[in-house]
């Protein structure tokens, strides 16, 4: 049997929660309808299972999934995961036509615009807007457009939280990568990015390849195939892959699309955290039955990814709607040390965690520009207050 042993237990890979398998199982390609009925007959409690399966972000594919299996799901729960699936599907389209409303006003103010993640990875992996939670609009663009995308879209009645005295403060400005603005009227939360990267990930930032696609008949710009699949590892990778969303979204992107393998390992290449991408592959490969080319597999070993996979199942496996995460931000923090290719990456990740500035140090200061110099003196004043809290 397949096992593997994390601070003193064991752990079989197949010893998920059955609400885990179920999810896991309704999310597959290829569906194992036998297994499928086995699963749903081990439900207890359909209520937290609902909740859960939203929690991890894949509730359209296990209601398509489950709506067939009429016979063995009380039919009060087959209507109230209909009416989930109807609110998503509702929210998905205004926030697609929202996109390409803000993709045209940005195209009209002459400043160039990729969407990517929500509703173009919805089309684009998954083959419909619908079938994929998002609950924001991600959009890059290039930091000296960004006082003017803020303006435009103030005008069209978004606001931000963030306030411009922090962005003029060129301290706090260095903490940033993105901005979110939120419709008044609408309530659509939107995500202007000018690094698409964070700079600890150590990417080619200003290489950002990119594609035309179509969104209800709307040429858009977005990430190419490989740098998308790069950007979703190390994204998922960053937060301990703790929605099963983000493993499936490699899966499916790399079942739909034709990815170029040679740009991606090149991609792959240019980090210096590898290992957070391989491990990405590794996920979908083994949950998700994902292929990939023997030069990916054979990283599987090289990185011995096994004992990061430990932390990421424990992890979705004791993830609940009710909570954030089985792990503090200690434990966090040491997932994520553990993704550097070189000990002293591992190092220089600790040091500017513990020292750098940070965009949380700057909000929780609120401190004028004439005073930023004593945020290096504050920080380790909230680090300890964070930690402990932990």
């Amino acid at each position: 049997m397949y096992l593997h042993f994390f601070k003193g237990f064991k752990i079989e890979l197949e010893n998920l929660s059955d609400d885990i398998k179920l999810i896991i199982e309704c999310c597959k390609t290829e569906k194992n309808y036998t297994l499928l009925e086995n699963i749903i007959l081990q439900i207890k409690d359909w209520n937290k299972f609902i909740n859960l399966s939203y929690s991890h972000g894949v509730f359209p594919l296990v209601y398509h999934t489950l709506k067939e299996f009429q016979d063995q799901i009380p039919i009060q729960v087959l209507a109230k995961l209909k009416s989930i699936n109807l609110d998503i599907a509702k929210q998905n389209m205004l926030m697609t036509s929202e996109l390409i409303k803000v993709m045209k006003l940005l195209e009209e103010n002459y400043i160039n615009a990729i969407a990517f993640k929500g509703p173009i990875l919805s089309q684009m992996a998954y083959g419909d807007i619908t079938l994929r939670q998002y609950v924001d609009l991600d959009i890059l663009i290039d930091e000296k457009d960004l006082e003017n995308s803020i303006s435009l879209l103030n005008k069209n009645n978004y606001i931000t939280d963030l306030s411009m005295d922090m962005l003029k403060n060129k301290i706090c400005f260095k903490t940033l990568k993105d901005i979110t603005m939120i419709g008044k009227f609408n309530g659509v939360n939107i995500e202007i990015h000018w690094k698409l990267f964070e700079d600890k990930y150590n990417n080619e930032k200003n290489n950002i390849l990119h594609k035309k696609t179509f969104i209800n008949f709307k040429e858009i710009l977005t990430l190419s195939n490989e740098l998308n699949i790069v950007y979703l590892c190390l994204h998922g990778s960053k937060h301990m892959w703790e929605r099963i969303e983000w493993i499936i979204d490699i899966d499916k992107i790399c079942k739909s699309q034709t990815i170029n393998w040679n740009k991606l390992i090149e991609l792959i290449n240019l980090s210096n955290m590898k290992k957070s991408i391989y491990l990405g592959f590794y996920l979908s490969y083994t949950y998700f039955n994902t292929e990939f080319p023997k030069e990916i597999i054979s990283s599987f070993q090289e990185y011995n990814l096994k004992n990061l996979e430990i932390k990421v199942i424990n992890n979705i496996n004791y993830f609940t709607s009710n909570s954030n995460s089985l792990y503090s931000t200690r434990q966090l923090m040491n997932f994520q040390k553990d993704l550097y290719d070189s000990r002293l990456d591992s190092i220089y990740f600790i040091f500017n965690t513990l020292f750098k500035i940070s965009t949380e140090d700057c909000l929780s200061f609120n401190l004028n520009k004439k005073l930023s110099f004593l945020l290096i003196i504050l920080k380790p004043f909230r680090l300890i207050k964070k930690y402990f809290k932990n």
